[in-house]
């Protein structure tokens, strides 16, 4: 390549970027890029369709908690008022 091809190249980005990217060397790490690329937009998509789901499960989960403290409530209530009982009957 000449002195003034070179002055071109410098010149002007966009032929540098062209001249880069066509270089055998640069080949493999663009395809590989492009590859990389592709992958992470595949699991952002995939991603982005689980939200859905995963506010519903947090959703049950808070439901749940709920009813789980509701029914240890009531479980110590019963519990307290059979061993008033237990007591009484069973001196």
């Amino acid at each position: 390549m000449s002195i003034a091809e070179l002055e071109d190249l410098v010149n002007d980005p966009d032929a540098l970027a062209e001249f880069v990217e066509n270089l055998e060397q640069v080949q493999p790490m663009v395809t590989l890029r492009n590859e990389m690329d592709t992958a992470i937009q595949e699991l952002s998509r995939t991603n982005m369709e689980k939200i859905a789901q995963l506010e519903q499960l947090q959703q049950r989960a808070a439901t749940l908690r709920v009813q789980l403290e509701h029914d240890q409530t009531e479980l110590k209530e019963k519990t307290l008022r059979q061993q008033r009982v237990m007591e009484v009957s069973c001196p």
